[in-house]
């Protein structure tokens, strides 16, 4: 499983957000392992749960999280939030992640805007 954690906004913030949020990440011990575009959720968790060959802790970047649709609830159990998780997966959004995650799980999640 992995840690999600949403960037929300547009244009130059939304890119100062993310290096901000990868520096602190960084700083905990965490490698950038590299960002994603057009995939889906399934692929995500997938990627999610390999580990890396020289890294504990990684992070992965959903570009335009926008592109993977709407979360489906049976796959809601495997977004859980949690700092101990292995890897984390950044959800750019420059729209209302609410569209896209039950609010529910939004509510658990760490946005940052």
């Amino acid at each position: 499983m992995a840690n999600l954690l949403v960037v929300n906004a547009a244009g130059s913030s939304q890119r100062r957000l993310l290096e901000e949020t990868i520096r602190e990440y960084e700083r905990e011990g965490y490698v950038l392992a590299g960002s994603f575009e057009g995939k889906s959720w399934v692929e995500l968790f997938a990627d999610g749960r390999s580990g890396g060959l020289f890294e504990d802790r990684r992070i992965i970047v959903a570009e335009s999280a926008e592109t993977m649709g709407t979360l489906d609830a049976e796959l809601v159990s495997l977004a859980e939030p949690s700092r101990k998780k292995d890897t984390l997966c950044i959800l750019l959004y420059s729209e209302d992640p609410s569209r896209y995650l039950p609010r529910e799980l939004l509510r658990k999640l760490e946005v940052r805007k």
